[in-house]
């Protein structure tokens, strides 16, 4: 929703007006993190269900189609797979995604246009643990 200061009622920019949850383009099935990227007018959210994470336009008609620029091949541990993002940060200096990657603990790094994660912080076989290595 996009709900604009001191307005009565807000406009769905992403999904459906009811309770659907799907895998289009339109469509987001639980989703947890956003992340916003002003200067290029992009919102982020991470489609935990679906396993991705979703990048919209802001300035495209509302509700608006999705682009997914991290994950997407179903749940799993590779490079170009998530396994329920959570949480998105965008770095300001290069505007590569950190990404929670809760069910496979680990943070990923996905650099602007790459199709393939790096792992940062956490196994990189998705395994938890409490030594140094592990999340």
């Amino acid at each position: 929703m996009f709900w604009p200061p001191n307005a009565l009622s807000g406009t769905i920019i992403v999904g459906h007006n009811s309770a659907i949850n799907g895998n289009t383009s339109m469509d987001l099935d639980y989703p947890q993190g956003i992340a916003l990227d002003e200067h290029n007018s992009w919102l982020y959210v991470a489609d935990a269900n679906n396993n991705r994470i979703q990048r919209y336009t802001l300035t495209d008609t509302w509700p608006c189609n999705g682009t997914t620029v991290a994950g997407g091949n179903g749940p799993g541990s590779r490079s170009n797979q998530l396994f329920s993002p959570s949480y998105i940060k965008i770095s300001n200096k290069t505007g590569a995604l950190y990404i929670v990657d809760s069910n496979n603990h680990r943070i990923q790094r996905f650099d602007q246009g790459a199709t393939e994660g790096v792992t940062i912080a956490g196994d990189l076989n998705g395994n938890p643990g409490t030594n140094d290595t592990m999340l």
